[in-house]
């Protein structure tokens, strides 16, 4: 016979693992539609858009370091300006927004 406190933790396990089998299937790459792609300047970038959040990947494919300015869908984002060094990459993300408005390469640092 299993004891009421072995059942109790057993079924916290379980309900924890389905929440976050849950989460990562809602999050996961693509989880509401296809990435949207695309070059600005010296960068490249693409949108994963998830379930609850928007995340930028970008890549700076020139020798010398930008400006990148992304500006998100959401009237309640700020606008984000990310100084990228060349030949690096990284991302962004959003829980406000559905989306990106623009990707602008800003140029070099002054």
């Amino acid at each position: 016979m299993v004891s009421p406190i072995r059942r109790r933790t057993a079924m916290t396990v379980l309900s924890c693992a389905a929440f976050a089998a849950l989460i990562l299937a809602l999050n996961g790459p693509y989880a509401t539609g296809d990435a949207d792609r695309g070059v600005e300047g010296c960068f490249s970038w693409a949108t994963v858009p998830g379930f609850f959040y928007t995340n930028l990947n970008y890549r700076n494919q020139c020798k010398s370091s930008h400006h990148l300015r992304i500006v998100w869908s959401s009237s309640g984002e700020v606008d984000e300006e990310i100084f990228v060094r060349g030949h690096t990459s990284g991302s962004v993300w959003s829980a406000l927004s559905a989306g990106i408005s623009f990707v602008e390469d800003e140029g070099t640092s002054p």
